[in-house]
């Protein structure tokens, strides 16, 4: 019995993870990228390692205000020569609770408060960041691809018009320069071609890095490079933005930090009280443990008030330094203020103007391609010259490589405005 099920058992658990494809196995779109990145990406990972650290220290803020109970429990033997000889057995508990030390305990959670703030923006200005790269390197990805296919078309038609002149030449209706022309605008392609191959290489090694990946993974990604962007009224988004960027919000936990330090540099002025008890027992015999609370116990409880009355000017210093930290930080709050809203209009304009280039782009494609289809159309009458010909070629591949960039432009345009939002979603 036992033979037959090993086996079924084991196909059944092998079987699904084999079965099973990986995320990777098929054309990702352009959230499944980020979302690999999210989960792989050293950057992020960190930032979320800090969180949780800060986090962490919040608790310890908390804990200073708990009272600290201690128990400890003890044996000791002792021989006095010649004859004498002695054994001890104890038990103790002490309890100590801070009722006031300067504000300090007030203060240090105000800071840690406010470091887990910092921290918090700290990730979504990572996770936007990194949304950026990847939709950066992702679309630079999907524009080397389309430009190594602008390559490989021009090839093809300086392939096809080589034999073409060669085949005129045979007839007589051309020289040999045409023939020479046509070989050498092919070469020309082919050294472009080469360029393009080594490039797109390069853009499947950097998306790879960025999501985690080894660098010669193999990767497909979902062509999106034409998909229409949704319409976003930018001026809303920015008021918004003015007043939940990460950045300005890490700026306001600066101020919220320098604030609490400041509080713990005052603390030093102030008295601090304590209170404190504690219990213990010693006999001679272990046994004796079940009485003690009858006999051989000693109980304690008091409080003590301290008043600094002068320690060498430190805290007078630190209420200095922690005063000018306090105004740094309020500085820097207006000066990340304006950064923001200078990178807000940067991409702004920057969208813009890429917009009104993919239309001049696509226009100029249009106009190229008639222009090339009328210049094959004439050379075979004899009516242009293979000069005149080469350079519709020419152009025709030079406007599809800008119309590529053009896309590529537009929709890093787009990627690079809600970076300057601080946006950490994957879409407006």
């Amino acid at each position: 019995m036992y033979k037959k099920t090993l086996p079924l058992l084991l196909f059944t658990l092998i079987i699904p993870l084999v079965a099973s494809p990986s995320p990777l196995d098929h054309p990702l779109i352009l959230n499944e990228c980020i979302e690999q990145a999210l989960r792989k990406n050293e950057d992020m990972l960190g930032a979320q390692a800090n969180l949780r650290a800060a986090k962490a220290a919040v608790l310890g803020a908390w804990s200073a205000f708990l009272p600290h109970l201690s128990s400890e429990a003890g044996y000791s033997r002792s021989k006095d020569w010649p004859m004498s000889e002695s054994r001890y057995y104890s038990l103790g508990f002490s309890l100590n609770q801070s009722i006031y030390n300067g504000g300090y305990n007030f203060a240090n959670l105000k800071y840690q408060r406010a470091n887990r703030k910092w921290h918090e923006g700290g990730v979504s200005l990572t996770k936007a960041s990194l949304i950026w790269q990847v939709k950066q390197r992702y679309y630079d990805l999907l524009k080397t691809k389309r430009l190594l296919k602008v390559r490989m078309d021009a090839v093809k038609r300086s392939e096809e018009q080589v034999k073409k002149a060669e085949n005129l030449y045979r007839l007589g209706s051309v020289t040999i320069s045409d023939v020479l022309k046509a070989k050498v605008q092919l070469g020309k392609d082919k050294l472009a071609l080469i360029d393009a191959q080594n490039q797109l290489k390069q853009a499947g090694s950097r998306l790879n890095q960025t999501l985690g990946l080894p660098l010669n993974a193999p990767l497909k990604i979902v062509d999106s490079l034409e998909q229409a962007g949704e319409e976003v009224d930018y001026e809303e988004i920015t008021a918004s933005a003015l007043e939940n960027h990460p950045q300005i919000l890490m700026a306001i936990s600066e101020i919220e930090r320098a604030e609490g330090v400041l509080s713990m540099a005052k603390g030093g002025r102030l008295p601090k009280v304590n209170i404190s008890g504690g219990y213990s027992w010693k006999d001679e015999k272990a046994s004796e443990a079940k009485n003690l609370l009858d006999k051989g116990y000693d109980w304690y409880i008091g409080g003590a008030v301290t008043l600094p009355l002068f320690d060498g000017l430190s805290t007078k210093a630190n209420i200095k330094e922690a005063q000018e930290g306090l105004i740094n930080a309020q500085l820097k709050l207006k000066q990340t203020q304006r950064k923001v809203e200078l990178d807000i209009q940067e991409a702004l304009l920057e969208i813009t103007r890429a917009k009104e280039s993919l239309k001049v782009t696509v226009e100029s494609l249009s106009a190229a391609g008639e222009d090339l289809r009328l210049a094959q159309e004439k050379y075979k009458l004899g009516s242009v010259t293979m000069l005149e010909l080469l350079d519709a070629q020419a152009s025709y591949s030079s406007i599809q490589a800008s119309w590529v960039e053009a896309l590529y432009a537009y929709r890093l345009a787009q990627a690079e405005m809600e970076r300057a939002l601080g946006l950490s979603s994957s879409s407006y």
